[in-house]
């Protein structure tokens, strides 16, 4: 009989394998960060501190008005393969290619700055945007997280 491993088993094995990295994936922030939150206070009564970011968020950053935003359409757009696709290694393969596009997507919006200023709340990029009283830094994450910063 083969054994099968419980999340319980294998959250420490990741733990350790992410140790303070950030996190990046598709739909992370509203699907995989809920699971890590509430696993990681439930087993081990820990807090999960890891920053994170959605490449879905950054997909619908970067390309609004693309009717869909899963990552194999976003694959798509960039020329990737989908091959193997819904299989964990593959999509991590092609998030990752995914992720390293959309960052050269904002280094484009942001100027020709490659670097990315993150929201220190949720991980997402924060955006210059004009307000009342004058420029400021917002959250992308916007209306889910509030994150404003004077320049």
């Amino acid at each position: 009989m083969v054994h099968r491993s419980t999340f319980q088993e294998i959250l420490p094995r990741f733990l350790e394998f992410a140790g303070n990295d950030i996190l990046a994936g598709h739909n992370i922030q509203s699907f995989d960060m809920k699971f890590l939150y509430r696993d990681c206070e439930r087993f081990f009564q820990q807090t999960l501190t890891n920053d994170y970011v959605d490449t879905l968020k950054l997909g619908r950053l970067c390309y609004p008005n693309l009717r869909h935003h899963r990552l194999g359409d976003m694959a798509e757009l960039y020329g990737i393969s989908t091959e193997g696709a819904h299989r964990a290694l593959s999509d991590c393969r092609m998030n990752q290619q995914v992720f390293e596009r959309l960052a050269k997507e904002l280094g484009k919006i942001g100027g020709g700055k490659t670097a990315t200023k993150l929201c220190p709340n949720c991980g997402q990029p924060l955006m210059k945007r004009n307000g009342r009283y004058g420029e400021f830094w917002g959250c992308t994450g916007f209306p889910g997280c509030r994150y404003t910063e004077n320049i």
